[in-house]
């Protein structure tokens, strides 16, 4: 199992404003969301979205066919102050979904998975004729179906406010997501609140102390290592990796850790590779594993520095030169440097696949 940062949602808006850790220039801000299947009170306004002049009628879904390079645009007539949500269905196209207001200006833009739902949601600030356009990711062709669930009147009230987010993020099949959330002001939780459910088959609701596995936000944990290390003289961002890590390949280019950092490596995506080796993503895959097809690689996608591309790869080679510069395992040097300075009790990096982890 790779390993992923679990936080404790009390001592995240405990430790938020505790100022006890701040080596030098270097800031810590960790953000923590789940989407998981809860149950969220709605509450029923009348539609803002008017029938005549729009093209979409709420709640009733539009199926359409996509080609190569065109897109569909759909007008609706919405009073202003209106919070509008609904949903794409992606059938057999990838699309991308983009909001334009009354005077053609562009407010948003959608593009999540590649397939199934993609929910969108949006906010009026004038009245009259908005756009919804539907056009192809890249050079994708297939049908998709169009809906506007609802144009609500924006509510002001937190718990109004929030049960209309959840219920815009529900889809298509009225699933909506399990959460915990803080409002910080002054330095002072003015709100918060938890909903939904950890485990739906054990009916176990989330409470302000779940622990959420927090999955790519581990990257600023990562990063955050390695500056604490090049603070104390222990390593350099510019450094060559394989100054640490002398069994990757020469690729004729020196790979330094900030272009680890900065996702310009050229290195290939660690998920990307075990996939074209026959692995499956609910496989149990070890450290170790991604190092060793890592160290096989001969080529890059592109000349360190040239161009962006994100790369998980990046980031377990960071972790390992953490552990060989501090001689001590990854999880563990986390521990004793960011997790118990801060107080963060509840906190770890999940390198185990067998070890239970409380609340």
């Amino acid at each position: 199992m790779t390993m992923q940062p679990a936080l404790d949602f009390t001592e995240f808006k405990k430790h938020i404003t505790k100022p006890n850790f701040t080596p030098m220039k270097y800031l810590l801000i960790a953000i923590v969301t789940i989407f998981l299947l809860p149950s969220c009170s709605e509450k029923k306004s009348k539609s803002m979205l008017h029938g005549e002049n729009s093209d979409l009628i709420a709640g009733t879904p539009k199926t359409s066919t996509l080609k190569k390079h065109t897109a569909d645009t759909f007008r609706i007539n919405i009073d202003s102050g209106a919070y509008v949500y609904g949903v794409a269905d992606q059938l057999t196209a990838d699309v991308i979904v983009e909001i334009y207001d009354p005077n053609k200006k562009k407010l948003l833009s959608f593009d999540a998975s590649a397939e199934g739902p993609e929910p969108y949601s949006f906010k009026t600030l004038k009245t009259g004729i908005h756009k919804i356009v539907v056009l192809p990711f890249e050079e994708t062709e297939g049908n998709y179906s169009i809906t506007v669930t609802n144009a609500d009147k924006i509510l002001t009230d937190p718990d109004g406010r929030l049960s209309q987010i959840i219920t815009a993020m529900g889809g298509t099949d009225g699933v909506k997501p399990g959460f915990a959330v803080a409002v910080q002001q002054d330095g002072k939780i003015i709100y918060s609140k938890a909903s939904g459910y950890a485990n739906v088959e054990n009916d176990i609701k989330i409470t302000p102390s779940t622990v959420f596995h927090i999955a790519s936000i581990s990257k600023q944990f990562t990063a955050f290592a390695i500056a604490l290390l090049a603070d104390q003289g222990k390593l350099s961002p510019n450094d060559d990796i394989r100054k640490y890590l002398p069994e990757l390949n020469d690729f004729g280019t020196p790979i330094t850790i900030n272009h680890l950092v900065h996702h310009t490596s050229g290195l290939r995506d660690q998920w990307t590779l075990l996939r074209m080796a026959g692995w499956r993503m609910d496989d149990v895959i070890t450290h170790n594993q991604i190092m060793r097809i890592v160290s096989r690689q001969k080529e890059l996608n592109f000349k360190p520095g040239e161009e962006y591309l994100y790369c998980n790869t990046g980031f377990t080679l960071m972790a390992e030169i953490v552990s060989r510069v501090s001689g001590k395992p990854f999880p563990l040097w986390m521990q004793e440097n960011v997790f118990v300075p801060l107080g963060m009790k509840n906190t770890l990096f999940y390198d185990d696949h067998e070890k239970i982890v409380s609340n």
